[in-house]
């Protein structure tokens, strides 16, 4: 992956999903996933930084989660919605689309055990060359 945009921002209607007063502070990464060396997905997480203040300096250039673990915040679930969508301009640009092509949109809210929300990501997925693999349990 590579990071596009790395930034600490307040943005009220983020802070609204975490549950977090309007002015709360984020960290917001913006990361192109390649596989193949092909671009496949234009992903914008965010990240609490009420409770992994160390986030904000830490080197992103790896896993996040294994940061976060590292912190004693590892994530343990996550809620994910999947959609299919239309990319946007931005998600053309990054996928060096001449033409829009059907593409998967996923949302996941990412907790601690003690089900404290620390990641909410959404991820756009070209759906021309990307499958999602899931295994499902009752």
């Amino acid at each position: 992956s590579r990071i596009a945009l790395r930034e600490v921002v307040r943005n009220a209607k983020v802070a609204a999903i975490f549950g977090l007063p309007s002015d709360a502070r984020l960290l917001h990464l913006k990361r192109v996933r390649y596989a193949d060396e092909q671009p496949v997905s234009n992903e914008s997480a965010w990240y609490n930084l009420n409770s992994v203040p160390g986030l904000e300096q830490a080197d992103l250039s790896g896993s996040v989660y294994a940061l976060l673990e590292g912190q004693g915040q590892p994530l343990t679930h996550c809620e994910q919605v999947i959609e299919a969508v239309m990319p946007t301009p931005e998600d053309c640009e990054v996928f060096g689309l001449a033409s829009p092509v059907p593409c998967v949109l996923i949302r996941r809210r990412s907790f601690t055990r003690a089900n404290v929300m620390l990641e909410y990501v959404e991820g756009t997925f070209r759906g021309d060359v990307y499958s999602y693999r899931m295994t499902l349990s009752v």
